[in-house]
């Protein structure tokens, strides 16, 4: 029994298919399969670390962070400027995400920005990485079709 509506993440995909189809790995990756759920021995949601960053976010002012926890809330905020207002859905009531909640919600707000900071990946909005990689990372875009 499939139970579609429990929250995975994008980082489970490896791993998923990796179990589903036998195949064990050596190397250590955050995702976790998410067979456990598809056969329906696990019901619980997995919190969804996200930014956005980068390469087409050139300056560190313009980044975003955010997680989506227990399939409920979702927030977002900038973690490098204090004139972003913070965002806050309850995707339960408001699954288009057109009623912002963060202003009266700000000690859930403190609680998911702990979160965030224990989720995180080492390599956070702001590591720079060299030319020679950065213009491995376009070309390979170009081919791809993803810029021209």
């Amino acid at each position: 029994m499939v139970h579609q509506d429990v929250q995975v993440r994008q980082i489970d995909l490896f791993p998923t298919i990796m179990d589903l189809i036998g195949i064990r790995y050596e190397t250590q990756i955050t995702g976790k399969s998410a067979k456990p759920i598809i056969e329906g021995k696990v019901n619980l949601h997995r919190d969804a670390y996200m930014e956005a960053t980068g390469i087409t976010l050139p300056n560190k002012n313009g980044w975003l962070a955010g997680i989506r926890i227990d399939n409920k809330f979702k927030f977002i905020y900038s973690p490098f400027r204090d004139d972003i207002e913070d965002e806050l859905y309850d995707l339960h009531k408001d699954p288009e995400e057109k009623n912002n909640i963060a202003l009266e919600n700000e000690d859930l707000i403190k609680v998911l920005k702990n979160k965030i900071e224990e989720m995180k990946t080492e390599k956070f909005v702001g590591e720079k990485i060299d030319k020679e990689t950065q213009k491995l990372i376009l070309k390979r875009l170009k081919t791809l079709g993803y810029l021209d």
